[in-house]
């Protein structure tokens, strides 16, 4: 998955690009799954120089993996 992050004047943007059928899969369940709500969101800077952080989104009670078939 390659995940691009850029900044606009009023907010941060998260780009997600499936590789593989993968990652075009968990994109497509993080669609119909997921929720408005920002749950959690961090970033550290590590001892060994390294960089990270992570957004957790909520998830709808529904959650399956079941994509409706469009008609």
């Amino acid at each position: 998955m390659k995940i691009t992050l850029t900044e606009h004047d009023g907010c941060f943007n998260l780009d997600f690009e499936a590789e593989n059928l993968a990652d075009a899969a968990l994109l497509v369940r993080f669609g119909m799954n997921r929720t408005k709500e920002v749950q959690n969101g961090h970033t550290v800077a590590n001892a060994n120089g390294t960089i990270t952080g992570y957004v957790n989104f909520g998830k709808n009670k529904r959650n399956n993996n079941y994509v409706p078939r469009q008609r």
